[in-house]
């Protein structure tokens, strides 16, 4: 089942801004469709000057390394933009700028591929179920060449995994 896209908090449109921000500890989330973020207070007071400074450190570098200006045909957003609000102007400046973008998403978060989060006890299953797999290819595979004291090897790991899955793993 798929999630229902966010709304804007304003008029209902569908969001395609969504902003967290960590105040004192305070967490406050914001979901905006575009024509409403200007009229958001948040939106307004939301800090880009880290983003900005990020931003300015990686042009100025392809400035000097390559001598690279950017500038978006569909928005005109340029260096000296995206150096002054810390943000694109478009959807299509992700292409215009797709030279420096590596190293801009290499300096604000830890990968350039986002891979989601997922449950401690979600990575578990799933090793387990490889792990399973792998031992039932083995096990069928001494079967059919004969050989049983592997296979009964095999047969006693399996049913170890699942008690591990039903009682949780032995410590």
């Amino acid at each position: 089942m798929m999630a229902k896209p966010k709304q804007c908090i304003h008029c209902g449109k569908p969001a395609t801004i969504h902003l967290t921000q960590i105040v004192n500890g305070e967490i406050r989330k914001v979901d905006l469709c575009e024509s409403c973020q200007l009229k958001d207070s948040m939106a307004a007071d939301f800090d880009l000057e880290p983003f900005a400074k990020l931003a300015e450190g990686v042009v100025a570098a392809a400035h000097q390394q390559t001598g690279e200006v950017h500038a978006c045909p569909n928005c005109g957003c340029d260096d000296a933009q995206l150096q002054n609000s810390g943000r694109f102007g478009c959807p299509e400046c992700y292409e215009a700028f797709d030279s420096i973008l590596p190293a801009l998403l290499g300096k604000m978060q830890p990968a350039l591929e986002h891979k989601g989060k997922r449950p401690v006890h979600g990575i578990r299953r799933q090793e387990v179920g490889l792990r399973e797999s792998q031992l039932r290819k083995e096990l069928e595979k001494a079967v059919r060449e004969e050989r049983f004291e592997d296979a009964a090897v095999y047969r006693d790991h399996l049913r170890q995994l699942d008690k591990e899955e039903a009682y949780g793993p032995k410590n």
